[in-house]
């Protein structure tokens, strides 16, 4: 047995001692070590040096603001409930999804972990503006109204909005203008939304019916409305519509609509341009080792794949 005191690394005692003399060995230590401490002062003014907690293991990773490299993480706020984007199968606590392959790749280029925050997501931009989290990545479309409130960083092309719709298309809506007259559910705070809006607007000004916009907090409340024939239809991005009507099994189908001209973005907070340059540089790396184009074809888009990222690029055509 070996215990250790101030003056030497280790004691050696002997098998012919008895406890009380090992225990006596062990108070004497410790209180020579207190006597020694408690002649030791720290003047006030000086402060200890902070430990590093920087986990990140990559010259990427150095491009981070100090804080994410302390705290070895992204934080990503993300609306968990809009498939195949990112969503939370049966049965798990691990949301899965095209963004969340795009996410967890850029924290394995950057080196470091990413924690995924189910939050609304006409509530994502605010927590952004707010610090409470360091990125959105929740299918989130570059526009110039959104660059007024955070950066964006550009990764993907929109493919544009669908209708879907129940088997059969009962309502007969093959464009936007047959959106007039009709009950459409939306996500809450989508471009989708916006667009439902201006057309209802169109529609009154060409003298039809006006559109009944029922918005919704969650993507599945949207199917549930089509569904129970709370709506005629469920307008959304292109992917998500195609997505829907797969997993449907023939009970709905899906309705171009147009193509936006939108690239889908991740949201970073204004005066963050550490953070969105080692985003932008991390994707020029996924682009190059072939990760961006796996995950895009093992999400069935690999057409929507961008040649250039950007940052703030709303309304460019896509590259």
């Amino acid at each position: 047995a070996y215990f250790c005191n101030r003056q030497c690394r280790h004691r050696k005692i002997n098998k012919g001692e008895s406890e009380m003399q090992k225990n006596s060995v062990y108070r004497n230590s410790i209180a020579k070590f207190v006597l020694v401490m408690a002649a030791i002062s720290v003047p006030a003014s000086i402060a200890l040096p902070a430990l590093s907690m920087a986990a990140s293991s990559t010259e990427l990773g150095k491009m981070l603001p100090d804080d994410i490299q302390a705290a070895g993480e992204i934080t990503v706020a993300s609306d968990t409930n809009f498939p195949p984007y990112e969503y939370v199968p049966s049965g798990s606590n691990t949301p899965i999804g095209l963004d969340v392959d795009i996410a967890n790749a850029l924290g394995k280029a950057l080196g470091v972990q990413v924690r995924f925050i189910s939050t609304a997501f006409d509530g994502i931009i605010p927590a952004l503006q707010a610090g409470r989290y360091n990125i959105g990545i929740s299918a989130i479309n570059d526009t110039v109204e959104r660059e007024g409130a955070v950066d964006m960083v550009n990764y993907m092309v929109n493919p544009g909005s669908s209708a879907t719709v129940l088997a059969g298309n009962p309502k007969k809506i093959h464009n936007e203008q047959d959106l007039c007259g009709k009950t459409i559910s939306v996500l809450s705070g989508t471009t989708q939304e916006k667009e439902l809006q201006k057309n209802k607007k169109k529609c009154e000004g060409d003298g039809a019916q006006p559109i009944k916009i029922l918005p919704f907090p969650e993507a599945s409340s949207t199917y549930l409305a089509l569904q129970s024939g709370q709506s005629d239809a469920v307008v959304t991005g292109g992917i998500a519509a195609v997505y829907q009507v797969q997993q449907s099994k023939g009970a709905m189908e899906a309705v171009e609509l147009r193509a936006t001209g939108h690239l889908t973005s991740i949201a970073v907070a204004k005066g963050n341009d550490k953070l969105v340059a080692a985003l932008k540089s991390a994707l020029d790396q996924m682009r190059q080792d072939g990760s961006y184009a796996a995950i895009l074809e093992k999400w069935g888009s690999s057409k929507y794949a961008l040649k250039e990222f950007s940052v703030n690029a709303a309304g460019s055509a896509a590259k």
